[in-house]
C-alpha cells in the first residue's frame, strides 16, 4: 500500500509540474554612429525595437551599446528595464547591458565586476 501511495503521489506531482520555456535574445547593436550611411542607428534602431517587440523575449543583452541608444530601447519598450554599466565607468562608454522584462522578472540583486587584475585603473 505505501509503495502505491509513493507512486501515486510521483505520478501526481509529476503531472503538475510544467516545463517553462523563456526566450533569451542577444544584439550587437553597433556603436552609435550616424555617419554610416546604411547602418547609422537612426537607420536601425526602428528595426531592433520592432523585432524585440515581436519576439518578447524574457530577457535580451546588448553589446556596443551607449547611453543613448539604451536610453531610446528603454523609452520605446518600456515593459523591459536594464542592468549594467559603460565600460568606462557609471554611464560612460559602450555598455554590455542586460534588458529582463519586468512583467517575468523581479531584480533581487545586480552588480558589476571587471576582469582586470588591476580594475580601478
Amino acid at each position: 500500500m505505501k509503495k502505491a501511495f509513493f507512486l501515486f503521489v510521483c505520478l501526481l506531482l509529476q503531472a503538475n509540474l510544467q516545463s517553462q520555456e523563456m526566450e533569451i535574445m542577444t544584439y550587437n547593436i553597433k556603436y552609435l554612429n550616424e555617419t554610416d550611411g546604411e547602418n547609422s542607428w537612426s537607420k536601425r534602431k526602428d528595426h531592433l525595437t520592432n523585432q524585440i517587440k515581436f519576439y518578447e523575449p524574457g530577457i535580451f543583452g546588448v553589446q556596443e551599446a551607449v547611453k543613448q541608444q539604451l536610453d531610446h530601447l528603454k523609452t520605446n519598450l518600456a515593459e523591459y528595464d536594464y542592468i549594467g554599466e559603460g565600460r568606462d565607468g557609471g554611464s560612460k562608454g559602450e555598455y554590455s547591458a542586460i534588458f529582463f522584462d519586468t512583467g517575468k522578472f523581479d531584480l533581487l540583486e545586480e552588480g558589476t565586476f571587471w576582469l582586470s587584475e588591476t580594475p580601478t585603473k
